[in-house]
């Protein structure tokens, strides 16, 4: 295509420059032709001349521009088959990859087969193993409780031995008391008759529970002072308890009075002023001494004297006599 423009552009080149040698070589046969007319017929050898050139350049930049076509044309088609052949190879790879797709695919329906068949045989054994367990845990348990039960009846074993040897300790000690106790009652009936035939009258201590009680029944207060007006009957204890509160025989609130045994059981008579010390203080008038109903020699155990703080003994001239 190129070779038949550029042959064209020869063909027209040439005939231009024909026609423009063509006018310079037969100048104008008219000898008396003037300069004007010569000087137009050179103007037109000009023009003839130029446009000649122009022709020729534009001959050039056609054969120029036809080059460039024919090139840009020949790439294009070069692009093209080289597109052709990618395209054929993508063709060729993506028909390969599904293929291999394909075989992939099959590859993983026949490993789920496998993988489900598995997961099946796996669920059978775990729920196996976990009957297993259940047993495990069940024999572990009923063992555990098994030897809870043997450490409880172990337990309750040394605990009833313990009890034994305790109660048999005890048992030891209350014989051994028994017969300390009977030994000291057989030594204080011999004492006591001993006593008795020279007229001596036995001592009695209290015991701690006596020692309670009493405390108990006159209200014993740490916080205050606590006296017991004793003696014998009809020696004027209560008049005196009477006067050691400021009041008068009589009076309400009063102890009793008489000449006789007025007084029955330990009486609590508080101190009726409210000033320091004397809020502090109570009165007890206890019973006379020497009487039928309490004997002499267990007055001080059976009225309690042991638990008051101060004990005032009262005595008269009939009670020396």
């Amino acid at each position: 295509m190129w070779n038949a423009l550029a042959t064209i552009v020869s063909v027209a080149v040439m005939t231009a420059i024909r026609e423009l040698f063509s006018l310079l070589s037969r100048p104008p046969a008219d000898q008396n032709i003037t300069n004007t007319e010569l000087e137009q017929y050179y103007r037109r050898a000009r023009n003839v001349e130029a446009e000649a050139r122009e022709m020729m350049e534009e001959a050039k930049r056609q054969v120029d521009e036809s080059k460039r076509r024919e090139e840009e044309a020949k790439m294009r088609e070069r692009e093209a088959i080289r597109r052709e052949q990618e395209a054929r190879q993508r063709e060729s790879e993506a028909r390969r990859r599904e293929e291999e797709a394909n075989i992939v695919a099959e590859q993983a329906r026949i490993a789920a087969g496998d993988a489900n068949q598995r997961d099946k045989a796996s669920q059978v054994r775990r729920e196996e193993a976990k009957r297993r367990e259940g047993e495990a845990r069940r024999l572990a348990e009923e063992t555990e409780r098994v030897a809870l039960e043997a450490q409880n009846c172990e337990k309750e074993a040394k605990a009833r031995e313990k009890e034994t040897r305790r109660r048999e300790e005890e048992a030891k000690k209350a014989a051994a008391n028994a017969q300390e106790q009977e030994q000291q009652t057989k030594e204080n009936l011999e004492r006591f008759n001993c006593y008795l035939s020279k007229g001596i009258q036995p001592e009695v201590w209290p015991t701690e529970e006596e020692f309670q009680s009493a405390k108990t029944r006159i209200q014993y207060d740490l916080k205050k002072l606590h006296f017991a007006i004793c003696g014998s009957s009809g020696s004027g204890k209560s008049s005196l308890i009477n006067a050691f509160r400021g009041i008068k025989n009589f009076d309400p609130g009063a102890a009793p009075t008489g000449v006789n045994e007025t007084t029955m059981s330990v009486t609590r008579y508080p101190d009726p002023h409210d000033e320091l010390p004397h809020s502090r203080f109570i009165w007890f008038d206890v019973p006379g001494a020497g009487t039928l109903n309490v004997p002499g020699w267990q007055y001080f155990n059976e009225q309690g004297l042991f638990i008051f703080d101060v004990i005032i003994l009262v005595y008269d001239a009939v009670g020396i006599s």
